[in-house]
């Protein structure tokens, strides 16, 4: 019967899942870093987050910190590009992405432990064990939005890769950005 109750509540739970349209807070810039989201998937509180979250990444990319890291980095998987190409181009994107939170199997969370992932452009996942305050949900987001959805991948050296070294960046970045 507990077994019953449980998964009963489980199910309330993840049925209070709504798709919400959220727009960002920041107003159209042209040539500044900037993710627009579409349809957010989430419990109401992790929407709120994830709208805060992108807000984060506009910020740290802003920095002077953020800038420094990525003009001195020895990344892998350019896509051909130099350092100043790759700051450019996150410097002044403009990505529209839908965002469903999702809780990741046992696999995912204890043996792979996938964070996040975007298996098509545009429409990215953030697993809820691991991904649950705005601060990651911004390095989740500049990882998959500005990593990913602009291309770069982690086929060969993940930590050398540009959008594990976006994840490195936030969180050396992210105290002159004001982002906690």
């Amino acid at each position: 019967m507990k077994n019953v109750l449980r998964i009963l509540a489980i199910s309330a739970l993840f049925s209070a899942c709504t798709s919400v349209p959220l727009k960002s807070g920041i107003p159209p810039t042209t040539g500044a870093t900037r993710i627009v989201l579409g349809n957010v998937k989430a419990l109401y509180d992790e929407a709120e987050k994830v709208k805060i979250g992108a807000e984060n990444v506009t910020k740290v990319v802003a920095t002077e910190c953020f800038k420094v890291q990525t003009l001195g980095a020895k990344f892998t998987e350019t896509n051909n590009l130099t350092n100043q190409q790759i700051y450019d181009l996150v410097s002044t994107a403009q990505v529209t992405i839908d965002v469903e939170m999702y809780m990741g199997s046992w696999y995912a969370n204890h043996i792979s432990k996938t964070v996040g992932y975007e298996d098509e452009p545009g429409k990215v996942y953030m697993n809820r064990y691991f991904v649950y305050t705005s601060y990651n949900m911004g390095s989740t987001l500049l990882h998959e939005a500005m990593g990913h959805s602009l291309g770069f991948t982690h086929n060969g050296v993940k930590s050398t890769s540009v959008p594990y070294k976006f994840n490195d960046f936030f969180d050396l970045c992210a105290k002159e950005a004001g982002v906690k």
